[in-house]
């Protein structure tokens, strides 16, 4: 579909279908082709067939996988104002635009999409009043009931920077993991692991050194020894690469034991454990290998 085609369709003027292409585009709901705009599969059907008061639901999907947007939530959800959130998010993903009409951008996104609460202070709906809490796995449970909860756990624990710095593909699977652990505990370990090993072949390729193989290595174990041999990480993070290569290759990652033949039972508490262990040992390689900060 060509820009004029959509204009006519939505029947209202030039400057407004712009900008809904380029917000289409940014929420990887469109993209440009030679024969004009192409709407994702996964949704032109969906879009034909809803009613105009089920549409913020196509839209909340995308807009949670929208990193500059998530960013904003979790600044909202630790107390910011709206302003303040804008000006961080602005300045961490360079998007060149005043912060007053970003703030009004995202405000009215995450209202539209009915995540964020548009009154004298924003909140973000529909997560409680502490969904990142650790204290207790009750909390966690409780935080990850929505992908939105899960999203915002992970920018919490992970941190602004090292969210941008995970391609987009490894910060979905932890996202996955969270949320498969209850009911697809060995579908959740699987995906942190592919987590963590993607995680660390993008570490290699940035901070390795020529003199290893790291493209032959397979999986976290070998991983692991090869960045340890490049002297970045410290005995721990060693242990924990270990680890996580180790529980994830009965747990998630092979079939049957090689010594009985049999599969490992995996329940959810493990799953749950092995998700998080992963999610805390990136957070804790990246900030060595990045500042050599001793963070667990």
């Amino acid at each position: 579909m060509d820009p004029d085609s959509l204009q006519e369709f939505i029947d209202r003027e030039e400057r407004y279908t712009d900008a809904v292409i380029h917000l289409a585009k940014e929420l990887n709901m469109a993209r440009e082709a030679p024969a004009g705009l192409v709407v994702d599969p996964e949704i032109e059907d969906e879009i034909k067939r809803a009613s105009p008061d089920q549409r913020f639901v196509i839209l909340n999907r995308y807009v949670q996988r929208y990193e500059p947007f998530t960013t904003f939530s979790s600044f909202i959800n630790k107390g910011y104002s709206a302003e303040a959130a804008a000006r961080k998010v602005n300045s961490l993903y360079q998007m060149n635009i005043a912060d007053s009409k970003l703030k009004s951008q995202l405000l009215n996104l995450g209202e539209y999409a009915e995540i964020i609460s548009v009154g004298d202070e924003p909140r973000v709906t529909g997560i409680g009043e502490d969904p990142l809490s650790e204290k207790y796995v009750e909390d966690l449970l409780t935080a990850l009931q929505s992908e939105m909860s899960a999203r915002l756990f992970l920018e919490d624990r992970l941190g602004e920077d090292l969210v941008r710095y995970l391609d987009h593909g490894s910060f979905e699977e932890l996202i996955a993991a969270l949320r498969l652990f209850e009911d697809e505990p060995r579908s959740a370990i699987a995906a942190a692991g592919r987590a963590v090993e993607d995680f660390q072949r993008d570490l290699a390729a940035d901070y390795g050194s020529e003199d290893r193989d790291y493209q032959s290595a397979s999986g976290i174990g070998q991983l692991t020894m090869h960045l340890n041999g490049d002297d970045l990480m410290m005995k721990r993070h060693l242990h924990g690469g270990n680890y996580l290569g180790g529980m994830r290759n009965p747990s998630g990652g092979h079939g049957k034991d090689t010594e009985t033949l049999e599969r490992w039972d995996v329940s959810s508490e493990v799953a749950l454990e092995y998700v998080l262990a992963a999610t805390h040992y990136i957070r804790s390689q990246y900030r060595y290998t990045t500042e050599l900060k001793q963070i667990l």
